[in-house]
């Protein structure tokens, strides 16, 4: 792709409102994970999932070597951790809680919005990435009461409940001005 067919496909697919994940897995040195918004339901009966990882992350080194990998995805209030994972050269497991799970000890964040915990069933190589088809073998929905953290236009958001929460409190204070003892202090 030229550099201006680059930039602008990069444009294009950065309007898109996608959930931003961190997919861990390990290798025999330890945990790996990396900050991901290539994940893509498939099915659901088998339930899969495709993930699109650098083909020369320790990530997918991980997952090649494991078989195995977890799809962790992220609440509104987690933009630094998500920043954590994303960033090159950092202890990505430094000052969080995890604990490995399952028969590959595939790490798995606490305190995350969901995860799903996956089996490799599948590796494509393309172009300088692998997309890897995982059998998803556990899910859970930990935070349903939560926001999910979202990337569009090269920054994080939030989708949903927010808002809803802000005009019922706005709504609740109307109502608590009217009532006595409740007004503005002057």
């Amino acid at each position: 792709m030229s550099d201006s067919l680059t930039e602008r496909f990069r444009s294009l697919m950065g309007r898109q409102a996608i959930s931003v994940a961190i997919i861990t897995s390990r290798l025999k040195s330890g945990p790996v994970g990396m900050t991901a918004t290539s994940v893509l339901s498939v099915s659901l009966a088998p339930a899969l999932l495709l993930i699109s990882v650098t083909r020369d992350s320790r990530t997918a080194q991980g997952v090649l070597q494991s078989g195995r990998f977890a799809v962790h995805l992220l609440s509104a209030e987690q933009e630094e951790l998500a920043n954590q994972f994303a960033t090159p050269g950092r202890d990505h497991f430094a000052h969080i809680s995890w604990h490995p799970e399952g028969e590959g000890e595939t790490p798995v964040l606490e305190d995350v919005l969901g995860l799903a915990l996956c089996r490799v069933q599948g590796t494509f190589p393309v172009a300088d990435h692998y997309l890897v088809l995982g059998l998803v073998e556990d899910c859970r929905l930990l935070h349903d009461d939560r926001p999910p953290l979202v990337r569009f236009a090269r920054s994080y958001h939030t989708v949903g409940r927010p808002e809803r929460v802000a005009r019922e409190a706005a709504l609740i204070a109307l109502v608590y001005e009217g009532l006595p003892g409740w007004g503005r202090v002057t």
